[in-house]
């Protein structure tokens, strides 16, 4: 990632502070003040004081700058992003052989709050029941669709594969929502809690979407996944 920093603005810039991250036997980090060029005694940071730096350094507004970081990212590095979907009304689209299921296809649902993972494996999704955005060890479950495996990979078909990169994030989502589910992979059975399994589940949340939109995604029937965020 590049930033471009105003010509008007470098006389002014300098290091004031390292943060130094420790991995192998435990992992931690450290934030030290920089003097004459020195780093200086640090203390250990919090995961909560890490978060506020973070956010604190990245949301300045700053007009020069080209690059900005969204509010529902989790995790950002080289060649793999993680962010947070929150629950929205939008149309659900089925190219399926259930007769009963495809009547239902475009029809507008409440989604779940969901995951996504794009890295070099492509993109993954998990619901979470959590609504607002979470940290990055809240509990994931399984995504309750067709064309997705167990561990969450997402399978494209036809979709566009987009590169890891925050400004990608709406056109990942787009590309998501507008995709047509159309066949279960692994074991859709354990991968939603409800009696019928999947197609009786979206049947009749579909049919109650239709007739009076809910107030929240019914989370009772997600199931909990293996990984964490």
């Amino acid at each position: 990632m590049e930033i471009d920093i105003p010509s008007e603005c470098m006389a002014k810039t300098m290091l004031s502070k390292a943060i130094l991250f420790y991995s192998g036997g435990f992992d931690f980090c450290t934030v030290h003040k920089i003097q004459n060029n020195e780093i200086q005694p640090g203390k250990a940071l919090e995961i909560s004081e890490l978060e506020m730096l973070f956010k604190s350094g990245v949301t300045r507004k700053n007009r020069e700058q080209k690059w900005n970081i969204p509010a529902n990212l989790i995790d950002f590095g080289p060649g793999v992003m993680t962010w947070f979907c929150k629950s929205r009304v939008a149309p659900i689209f089925w190219d399926v052989k259930d007769k009963r299921l495809k009547k239902f296809n475009a029809v507008e649902i409440l989604w779940p709050n969901m995951i996504f993972r794009a890295d070099k494996r492509g993109l993954s999704v998990w619901a979470v029941k959590a609504t607002s955005n979470p940290r990055q060890k809240a509990k994931l479950y399984k995504a309750p669709f067709f064309n997705v495996y167990d561990n969450g990979i997402i399978c494209l078909g036809s979709a566009p594969n987009y590169e890891s990169n925050p400004e990608n994030i709406a056109k990942i989502e787009k590309a998501f929502f507008n995709s047509a589910f159309s066949h279960g992979l692994d074991n859709i059975a354990k991968r939603i809690k409800y009696p019928g399994g999947h197609n009786a589940f979206w049947k009749k949340y579909c049919a109650e979407c239709k007739k009076k939109m809910p107030q929240r995604f019914p989370n009772e029937i997600l199931i909990p996944a293996e990984q964490r965020i």
